[in-house]
């Protein structure tokens, strides 16, 4: 790192609970002792916004699509578990802004054995959810292509 003193670094630790952010500056190069000093500009901050928060917005609207013995039965049988945890990941990973637009068709997750274990067909379930749960005016809904669930603009918004 090329750095030397009165720079100024805004430093983000983003981790999986929460998100800390604080203001420093270079306060001793390396020319001096080898070593860099720093000074705080700003009282440091943060929140609780890390990934697992976003993971567990996930997985209450899971339990709120599939209800609570469907959820239940994934957190006590390992391969089905596995299958939700790296479909969400991975769909997490790669959204982005324009996923959140009313224009956008959503992202599809692909959850095969939850899917199978579902009490009732997946599209009753589907018509349920968006029956009960609001939508903006003129928003997409929860939908299906084959047996992929649809996670429409307005429902990724509410994990992120």
């Amino acid at each position: 790192i090329n750095l030397e003193t009165g720079d100024k670094l805004l430093v983000l630790d983003c981790g999986g609970g929460t998100v800390d952010v604080c203001a420093i500056e270079v306060s001793s190069d390396r020319k001096t002792d080898g070593r860099f000093r720093f000074r705080q500009l700003l009282e440091p901050s943060g929140g609780n916004w890390g990934a697992t928060y976003i993971d567990d917005r996930f997985y209450r609207f899971l339990k709120k699509f599939c209800g609570s013995e469907v959820m239940e039965h994934v957190e006590n049988n390992p391969a089905i578990l596995q299958e939700v945890r790296h479909s969400w990941e991975k769909l997490k990973c790669s959204v982005t802004r324009k996923d959140f637009l009313p224009e956008s068709d959503g992202r599809v997750i692909q959850l095969d054995r939850l899917l199978e274990i579902l009490p009732e067909a997946i599209g009753d379930l589907v018509k349920r959810y968006n029956q009960i749960h609001k939508h903006p005016v003129g928003a997409k809904r929860t939908g299906l292509i084959k047996k992929e669930l649809v996670l429409t603009p307005s429902i990724l918004k509410t994990f992120f």
